[in-house]
Parts: C-alpha cells; structure tokens; sequence
C-alpha cells in the first residue's frame, strides 16, 4: 500500500477533526481580531484592540480571573490530597477493599441534577442535615445566601464529585509501579513514611502531573 491510498483512509477521520476543532479556533481567533455589531450585520477587523482593552481595561476580566484561579488550584489540590490519600489505602491489603474502590467512585457516577438536589438540601438554612448540627453550637450559616460560604460550598461540591477521578488515576498509577524499589527500601529498613517519600512520591510524580493537569484544565471551565 503506498503513501496516497494511506492518506485515502486516514481523510475521513482528518476531515472530522477539522470539523470539530481546528475550525472553531480558527473561528474563534477570528472573531476575537473583529468587531461585531448585532444591529449592523458583519465583522470588522480591529487586530489586537479587543486583547488591549480585555488586560488593560476590563477589571472584570482580572477578578473573574483570580477568582478561578482560586478555585481551581484550591479545589485540585484537595481533590489531590484526598484521591492520593484514599487511592493508598485501597492499595494496601485491607478488608472489603474491591468495596471501597466501587464507593469512592459513586461521586463521580452521580448526574447533575441528582447532585444538585442532593447538596442544595444537605445545605439548606432549615431542614439541611449541616445547619442542624451547627444549630447545637447557636449558629445557622447561611450557605447558599452568603457570598463567601456560598464559594465554600462550591468547593465543598466539587471536590466530593470529582476526588474519585483523582483517585482512579493515581491508583491505576500505584497498581502499576514496580516492586523492586519497595523490596530494596524494605531490606534497607526505610519506614513506611520514607518509603512513601522515597520511592512511591517520586514514581508517582509522571503521572501525578498528568492528572492535576487534567483536572486543572476541567476545573478551570467550571464557569460553563
């Protein structure tokens, strides 16, 4: 088979490709050099004014921006911490162990809407099951009505979804290291906490990358 009838069976799937991505960037880059008007049908080209005005001018822009840089690193560094955490102990030989993996990824499974419903009774001012308990101590936050608690739940939801990604990959990630380096720090004497430190943080550190990567980039599109 030569080079021409090769790129016959691979057109199809470059033509779907075109399709679904490179032509919305090029669309989009587009209309970002272009002034559009609804009134006045038809794009003008600008070149870079609207970038000019969006970093210089537009103060929405930078609180919107660090607002989301906030939440995404905050969200995905304890969505990290708590996936690792829980991945370990699933690694290890403990009881009901297949149980827990299937647990841990109910989150994940849950729809929108359910969830939605779920959380938004969880936190109501008066029948919700937390409020209940702060009401012990004479305190009745309100969760869904104040701006600052109001991000806290938003953190509180989307870390309890999407921890168990987390914790998928990073325990695909430790089933898949290499025993050597464990036998060698066990006959050295190394503790489990340097062994942790020592061996399974570093192999680890590929595919860590990969998944806060990963769930940077989702969490960043929280807006949608």
């Amino acid at each position: 088979m030569n080079f021409k009838h090769k790129f016959v069976f691979l057109l199809p799937g470059l033509l779907v490709l075109i399709g679904i991505l490179i032509f919305p960037i090029v669309f989009t880059v587009r209309l970002s050099l272009s002034s559009w008007d609804s009134f006045f049908p038809g794009l003008d080209f600008i070149g870079l004014d609207n970038y000019i005005r969006l970093f210089t001018d537009d103060q929405r822009f930078w609180e919107s921006f660090f607002r989301l840089s906030f939440f995404s690193i905050t969200t995905v560094f304890l969505q990290y911490v708590l996936g690792f955490s829980l991945a370990l102990m699933v690694w290890k030989d403990i009881i009901f162990k297949r149980f827990f993996r299937v647990l841990f990824l109910v989150p994940m499974m849950t729809t929108p809407v359910i969830m939605t419903v779920i959380w938004r009774t969880f936190f109501h001012e008066s029948l919700g099951p937390v409020n209940d308990f702060f009401g012990l101590f004479g305190i009745t936050p309100l969760w869904l009505s104040d701006e600052t608690l109001a991000k806290v739940t938003v953190i509180i939801v989307e870390v309890w979804q999407w921890t168990p990604f987390m914790f998928l990959l990073l325990l695909a990630g430790l089933l898949s290291l290499p025993k050597e380096p464990f036998l060698a720090a066990a006959i050295d004497g190394a503790s489990p906490l340097r062994k942790f430190i020592y061996v399974t943080f570093p192999l680890m550190a590929p595919i860590s990358i990969g998944a806060i990567i990963i769930r940077l980039i989702e969490a960043s599109k929280i807006m949608d």
